[in-house]
């Protein structure tokens, strides 16, 4: 069972190879069509569906199935392109009260050495 299966992990490393190599080749393909391309070619499916007997019906639902799973799959992209930026937004005013806090923490620092008669000088005071 694992005598095609190779022992190290350069099967992962394969498959990343794979998706850099695409991305520097067609910069502007979609996620969908690189993973199209990509199931197509490791799992073998042409030899698959040449090997079987009602091949036109299943070119002919895959044709028609395709305009659904890429707008499936679009509507993925966009939802995880707007949760990354609500979360980015999180982190800005996270980051924006954090700063704020600070300062505060600053000014009344400073509110109470000049209360305390100024800044120290000495180690005494």
């Amino acid at each position: 069972m694992l005598k095609g299966c190779p022992i190290t992990n350069l099967l992962g490393e394969r498959a990343f190879g794979d998706l850099d190599f695409d991305f520097q080749k067609r910069r502007h393909t979609s996620l969908h069509h690189r993973s199209s391309v990509h199931m197509f070619r490791k799992n073998h499916l042409a030899e698959w569906t040449a090997q079987q007997e009602n091949y036109s019906s299943l070119m002919l639902l895959a044709r028609k199935m395709g305009p659904v799973l890429r707008k499936k799959h679009k509507e993925n992209e966009e939802k995880v392109l707007k949760t990354l930026q609500e979360r980015q937004v999180q982190n800005e005013l996270e980051k924006k009260e954090k700063e704020l806090k600070a300062v505060k923490l600053r000014e009344k620092i400073v509110g109470q050495v000049h209360a305390n008669g100024g800044p120290c000088k000495m180690l005494t005071n």
